[in-house]
């Protein structure tokens, strides 16, 4: 009797240890929460891309960096706006897009739209401004023939009204980079990244979005060891 009481507890202790066990999130569970881009004061619901702070290289990585400025595809420039610093030849998104291609030894690519937009700084916006304002997508003449060789893309633009210009959108809603890392960089005057990796990761569901970079335009010309730091942290330096 004394040795089928003693059994009986000891299968009593074994199904509460079970219990406890089942009461413990996985691992798995508790990472895949944490593993998206999340605006905090957004309540919009719709499931975002995965994000991550670095990127994991392999010998096979191909580098590709996509980038949309009006320079090249507006109206001559007279002089350089002292203001703004967007009238600047180069461009600052190209300053930039250039520092990135020197550290990673990636290739470069510059979105071309139909659209002339105007030399002078305002005159841009405003129009850019009313591009959003009629979710307008602007149509594109130039567009990367063999993105599926490319398993990282920087995307890089400037910051126009709180996020990407809307040839971006007319990009990424016209091409798929499911399985893809995406690394979005920006110019900007004073908003940063705004809600452009967000609306990034909305456009691109199925890819993984790093964490950003955002220079201020008047910035980019001294800006190159900030990139640097950027590009060692997520781990791409070549």
């Amino acid at each position: 009797m004394k040795e089928i009481s003693c059994m009986v507890l000891a299968l009593l202790a074994v199904l509460v240890l079970t219990g406890c066990g089942d009461s413990k999130p996985s691992s798995a569970a508790a990472e895949s929460g944490s593993a998206t881009v999340v605006n905090q004061e957004s309540a919009d619901p719709a499931p975002l891309s995965a994000s991550a702070d670095s990127v994991e290289r392999s010998a096979k990585s191909k580098i590709l960096i996509i980038y949309f400025s009006r320079v090249g595809i507006s109206e001559p420039f007279d002089k350089v706006d002292a203001v703004s610093s967007a009238s600047l030849p180069n461009g600052n998104t190209i300053i930039i897009a250039n520092d990135i291609k020197e550290m990673t030894g990636g290739d470069m690519f510059q979105l071309i739209t139909d659209k002339v937009y105007p030399a002078n700084y305002d005159a841009t916006t405003d129009l850019a401004q009313k591009e959003q304002q009629a979710k307008e997508r602007p149509t594109l003449k130039s567009q990367p023939k063999n993105l599926g060789d490319y398993d990282i893309i920087f995307l890089g633009y400037p910051n126009w009204w709180g996020t990407i210009p809307m040839a971006l959108f007319t990009f990424l809603e016209n091409n798929d980079l499911s399985g893809k890392t995406i690394i979005p960089f920006c110019t900007h005057e004073g908003s940063g990244l705004g809600d452009s990796q967000r609306d990034i990761a909305k456009l691109c569901p199925k890819s993984k979005i790093v964490d950003g970079l955002a220079v201020r335009g008047g910035n980019a010309t001294s800006a190159k060891p900030d990139v640097e730091k950027w590009i060692r942290k997520i781990g791409l330096h070549q």
